[in-house]
């Protein structure tokens, strides 16, 4: 394009001194650099000064169509749009040396065979970016080079690879493994390792498998309580709908039934926002986040909102401390739909949990069969025993017992047990007051148990397992066969931890 013609353009097109985003941050696109602030994360840059080799004018269009995506959709699409440009810029049009005015179909055709297989998917996305810019009306490719990227055959980015591998890292959680999360997670909130804003951060994570922005987005207004006249309270929430084209953060809702325990639990987290809301008068009028950020932030309408990056790193922590589990929030979305499936939920009901508009990325979650494990005798559950980690209390001998937890009132039996052994306690609970666990099963992932380690512990695994293969002989679905599995990897562990203490030469303890 010849110099006189592309400062015409320039000139007749110029970018604006002031630009809104779809979140509604305001910016100046004219420099070079972009910083825009978003709910997704406080700062994300774009420098277009990383192409020094292409043309002012074509350097002046392509700002034009990112400025477009950030007006129109984005701040997220718009990153993944000008970074994928930058690698093809980088692999195909830095080495050159001489200026390009604009893309050609050599370009292009180079940059496809230079990505393997499984990765040209990446010019897809160089090719929504640069049809973009020819719907808007500006020349960014020659007409062979639009020809060829309207034909050509590009494949999609791979998606649902780590739910169908059941990737160990990436893909849904097992049933064991969403619940030892659990249990370490009021495991930690108990001990203090855990604070009441994260413990409610998880645990609504856990309920509802939302994307981080979606929490990022909420307010304490989401939280519906509904007062009956026998004192009894409802709850339900408001999720603000996510990645929905062209939609602003909290344009749409999805309301969701909110479990009691959790709906106290989030009241709890916004009663404690109090104190906060005093140190910042000048905000009492605003809706507050329930999680609220150490700084104001820049976007309007959500002062002191936490962004989805930040959200997202803490909850990974959380869980990364406490077990050694990687967790996600894409994982527990993964999880929130496959045991919707495994439960019997269609595609449509999937796709509504995971607040999609179709079906199309719901599908991969309907593929294969339920998670759970169909046999489980004593040679395996041995193996998967340390690793399954369920086991939380502590193994005693009867003289380790103080007097406060000697008397028979703290005894944990199993009298379903065959003979004597149904009269031998298991060990005693630690705990001082009620409890509302199902004895015996239940205390053996509960933190305050403390079997015995001449306990009948043997016995109970073995007829947990014994019902386990009965229920699966009469047909029951595989949510109903597994229910145990937890508790018969906690009890498989205190077995070892008794063989264990056998082996070392400590003798039991006489009961």
């Amino acid at each position: 394009m010849p110099r006189h013609q592309a400062a015409t353009i320039l000139n007749s097109i110029p970018l604006p001194p002031v630009a809104t985003t779809r979140d509604g941050f305001d910016f100046d696109p004219r420099p070079d650099l972009w910083r825009i602030s978003s709910l997704q994360a406080r700062s994300i840059i774009y420098d277009f000064s990383h192409v020094p080799i292409l043309s002012r004018a074509l350097t002046h269009f392509l700002k034009l169509t990112v400025l477009d995506v950030l007006e129109k959709q984005s701040v997220s699409h718009a990153q993944n749009l000008w970074g994928q440009f930058l690698a093809f810029y980088r692999t195909i049009l830095s080495d050159g040396g001489a200026e390009h005015a604009i893309i050609d179909i050599a370009d292009l055709m180079n940059y496809r065979a230079a990505l393997k297989p499984p990765t040209d998917w990446k010019l897809g996305v160089v090719r929504v970016l640069l049809k973009r810019a020819t719907a808007l009306g500006y020349p960014v490719v020659t007409p062979e080079a639009l020809d060829y990227l309207r034909d050509a055959v590009i494949s999609q980015n791979p998606t649902g690879t780590h739910v169908r591998t059941r990737d160990p890292r990436r893909g849904a959680f097992t049933t064991l493994e969403l619940e030892r999360l659990n249990a370490a997670l009021n495991d930690g909130y108990v001990d203090g390792r855990v604070d009441l804003a994260d413990y409610a951060l998880c645990h609504l994570m856990l309920a509802y498998g939302m994307r981080a922005r979606q929490i990022a987005a909420m307010k304490e207004s989401d939280l519906i309580a509904a007062r009956g006249s026998d004192g009894t309270t409802i709850f339900t929430v408001r999720i603000p709908r996510a990645k929905q084209r062209g939609a602003l953060a909290r344009e749409y809702f999805t309301v969701r039934a909110c479990d009691r325990r959790l709906g106290d639990l989030v009241e709890r987290m916004i009663s404690s926002n109090a104190s906060v809301k005093v140190r910042n008068p000048d905000l009492q009028s605003q809706d507050w986040p329930i999680f609220i950020a150490s700084r104001c932030g820049e976007v309007p309408g959500f002062a002191y909102h936490r962004t989805a990056v930040e959200l997202n790193t803490r909850i990974q922590h959380v869980f990364e401390v406490l077990t050694p589990i990687h967790a996600n929030p894409k994982r527990f979305r993964h999880t929130l739909a496959k045991r919707a499936h495994d439960d019997g939920a269609d595609i449509y009901v999937i796709a509504h949990l995971l607040d999609h508009s179709d079906t199309q990325s719901a599908r991969v979650y309907t593929e294969g069969g339920p998670d759970i494990i169909d046999r489980l005798n004593r040679s395996m559950v041995m193996e998967l025993a340390p690793i399954a980690m369920a086991f939380a209390g502590l193994l005693i001998s009867r003289g380790d017992i103080d007097a406060e937890q000697a008397g028979p009132t703290k005894r944990i039996h199993d009298r379903s047990l065959p003979g004597d052994k149904g009269g031998t306690p298991l060990g005693n609970c630690g705990l001082h007051g009620f409890c509302s666990l199902a004895r015996p099963i239940a205390c053996y992932t509960c933190r305050n148990f403390r079997p015995w380690d001449n306990g009948p512990h043997g016995e109970v695994l073995d007829k947990l397992l014994q019902d386990r293969e009965a229920r699966q002989a009469r047909g029951y679905a595989p949510r109903i066969f597994g229910l145990h599995d937890l508790a018969i990897t906690a009890i498989a562990r205190v077995v070892q931890l008794c063989d264990e203490r056998n082996a070392a030469g400590v003798a039991p303890s006489l009961a």
